[in-house]
């Protein structure tokens, strides 16, 4: 790693998972996916339940009931991301993420994880880091909001473009609502990862404050 790239990790705790508030590990998902409509003879990419969206959020099946069973694989974030990436210095962009194989559209890239705050949480955070230069706070849902800043993942390292290769998409996953980055056109091994900070998402907002923004919740 380059210095640029120690320094960026020496500011946050990397966590493979959501966690609570101060850094506990959440409570296992257990709640069931509230439609299943796949067909045996459907199955993979063409599952019902991808194209399906519950209060703004599409749904992955759950394996004990979805009739595919093993044959589905709308099951991306549970089973989560298999790609190689790294965290390199981008220069004047500081860091960010590249893919170390290619990818090809549709596929899971990585999960965007970190503290799970609620609103009033939220809003108090986003009041301490008022005066820094850089926090990382997505909100996916209503009154959740995802805190990357000092706890989590390596897709908080992805950067902004205007044109970019990534989407994040929010995702019911037996219950909890969870925020993945897909690639939304083959990527070759080598480029950067890159996202819309203010990417919509079926009807609804996929919000990002960095740069000292201020969090819309």
């Amino acid at each position: 790693m380059t210095g640029a790239v120690d320094r960026a990790f020496a500011t946050v705790r990397i966590v493979e998972a959501n966690v609570s508030m101060g850094g506990n590990r959440l409570a296992p998902a257990n709640g069931d996916t509230p439609v299943h409509t796949c067909e045996l003879h459907e199955g993979d990419k063409i599952c019902l339940n991808r194209s399906v969206h519950f209060e703004n959020m599409r749904l992955e099946c759950a394996i004990e009931s979805c009739p595919c069973g093993n044959r589905c694989c709308n099951r991306q974030l549970q089973l989560g991301a298999t790609l190689e990436i790294a965290v390199v210095d981008c220069g004047r962009k500081g860091v960010g993420v590249i893919t170390l194989e290619d990818i090809t559209e549709g596929c899971l890239v990585g999960e965007y994880v970190g503290e799970v705050l609620g609103r009033e949480d939220a809003q108090l955070r986003s009041q301490l880091y008022r005066n820094g230069r850089h926090f990382y706070m997505m909100q996916n849902s209503a009154d959740g909001v995802i805190d990357a800043t000092q706890i989590g993942g390596r897709m908080r390292f992805v950067n902004h473009s205007c044109d970019p290769n990534c989407q994040v998409e929010k995702w019911c996953v037996r219950g909890q609502e969870r925020c993945g980055v897909f690639a939304i056109r083959d990527v070759a091994a080598g480029d950067e990862i890159t996202i819309n900070y203010s990417f919509h998402s079926f009807g609804g907002e996929v919000r990002f404050s960095t740069y000292g923004a201020v969090l819309p919740v």
